[in-house]
């Protein structure tokens, strides 16, 4: 068993940044021993310290998976000021990047082949042939619909907590790709 006295001469020869082999020659212990001595000192942290811990990212990572879930629209700025973070957005970013938590940018406009376009035509052309009463009809280009009201563009969710930035559709087609009846 060894005195404190003789852990902290061990440590200290080692913070000199003499090798074991030096230190065990120089104090007269077994290899053995040193490097016991040596694994429980603590080694100097390099570069600057995390802003954000490990206790804070998985209160994030539990709240961003609630909001998802939840198909509320997720963003560093939300985050921020549900959770009382004492950090800039961007470094709320950078750890969310840094942990794999991504965000999903929707495409702008839906991929329309030629023959999606002949369909739509021919869809409008028979319905407006036939005189039909769209009154209870709702067209729409959007990828997910909700019947309850404006949506705000608003991201919704999947099960993997992925977040969306949702990019506004600009000058869509004249014709809609869904048919919802009331």
């Amino acid at each position: 068993m060894l005195t404190q006295k003789e852990r902290d001469e061990i440590a200290d020869c080692y913070k000199m940044t003499m090798s074991t082999k030096e230190v065990e020659r120089r104090t007269g212990h077994s290899r053995n021993t040193v490097r016991r001595v040596i694994r429980n000192v603590p080694t100097k942290q390099v570069g600057r310290p995390e802003k954000i811990d490990a206790a804070t990212f998985r209160r994030i990572r539990r709240f961003v998976e609630k909001e998802v879930r939840a198909g509320h629209k997720v963003t560093a700025k939300i985050i921020k000021e549900n959770l009382n973070l004492g950090v800039t957005r961007r470094t709320i970013n950078i750890a969310l990047k840094k942990n794999g938590i991504t965000y999903e940018i929707v495409k702008r406009r839906l991929p329309l082949s030629p023959s999606h376009l002949v369909c739509r035509m021919n869809f409008a052309k028979k319905h407006l042939d036939l005189k039909t009463d769209f009154s209870k009809w709702i067209f729409t280009d959007e990828k997910k619909f909700s019947f309850h009201g404006p949506d705000n563009m608003a991201s919704y969710g999947t099960p993997n907590a992925r977040l969306k930035r949702i990019k506004r559709q600009v000058g869509g087609g004249c014709n809609g790709t869904r048919c919802y009846l009331q």
